[in-house]
């Protein structure tokens, strides 16, 4: 009978998510009895909650928000919370009623390999009995020593096993952890990307304004038509005229000043239309010397 016992792995059997022992199937015979083996279990603090810890509030700053802010977070939440349960599937996951760690796939796999390596060990140990029998050296001080090189192949796969296992634990939950991290990061360019098409609005909306002809005060004692205070940009109606000195004759008349005077002072409330360009150029001619001379030339 082998007299190797096993110690748990501090690693992978400490706290509620490690118990118990696996056992080889049980034998009659002492000679084929082996020590159980300690089962895989979650480390402590590894028990991941039930749910992503998604924060309460996604926009602490204040930060702008729109339609598709709300969309990109959706989607992002809903992407961190599937790779968020894989990672409990794979991982375990700590139960919120009694605090006690539920094991995944990594540690159920692992001890069912486990479980094959006791019977393997089982295995060679009743091999090694019976070879010992029938040679009659069963109480021999060979024995021990044949015993331990028949069983050492399955030795070394437990051990590897539970480096496998560990290392397997750890990557898991690194990368459930980093999921924190990411979805703070891409909230931040969620918002950043919300400010950005806010900004555009705005200077759209800006542009927009400055191409919008507008109505600008009538000067002093200028009689306007139109209403109180105001003046039309210009009075397509009337003019422009094929006869250039009815077009300057029109810039002189009380209505033609308010609106040369304010395509003088504001030339992008005259439009992009052709009466627009004449009026334009009437508001330069009157700013030019000689304004009489050159209206007698026509």
């Amino acid at each position: 009978m082998s007299t190797m016992a096993y110690s748990p792995n501090p690693q992978l059997a400490s706290g509620t998510g490690g118990a118990g022992m696996i056992q080889a199937p049980p034998q009659d015979d002492p000679n084929y009895q082996v020590p159980g083996l300690p089962a895989f279990g979650v480390p402590q603090g590894y028990g991941l909650g039930l749910s992503f810890p998604f924060p309460q509030n996604s926009n602490p700053l204040g930060g702008f928000t729109d339609e598709g802010y709300l969309a990109d977070d959706a989607s992002l939440r809903a992407d961190i919370g599937q790779r968020y349960a894989a990672f409990l599937q794979q991982l375990g996951y700590q139960d919120p009623n009694t605090g006690n760690v539920i094991p995944g796939t990594i540690i159920q796999d692992a001890n069912i390999k486990l479980a094959q390596y006791a019977k393997d060990l089982q295995d060679e140990q009743i091999q090694n009995t019976q070879q010992m029998q029938q040679a009659g050296t069963l109480f021999s001080g060979i024995r021990p020593w044949l015993l331990a090189q028949l069983q050492d192949p399955t030795q070394r796969n437990i051990g590897q096993l539970g480096l496998d296992t560990s290392r397997s634990l750890n990557d898991i939950y690194n990368q459930a952890q980093n999921l924190v991290t990411e979805y703070n990061t891409k909230n931040q360019q969620n918002l950043a990307a919300a400010a950005a098409r806010n900004l555009q609005s705005i200077q759209n909306q800006q542009l927009l304004n400055a191409l919008t002809p507008q109505t600008a005060p009538s000067p002093q004692g200028t009689a306007n038509p139109g209403g109180v205070g105001d003046v039309p940009a210009y009075d397509q109606t009337t003019w422009p005229s094929d006869s250039q000195t009815a077009n300057i004759d029109y810039a002189q008349s009380p209505v033609g000043q308010s609106m040369v005077q304010q395509v003088a002072a504001h030339p992008a409330s005259a439009g992009s239309s052709g009466a627009a360009g004449v009026l334009a150029a009437a508001a330069q001619g009157r700013n030019t010397p000689n304004y009489q001379a050159r209206r007698n030339a026509y």
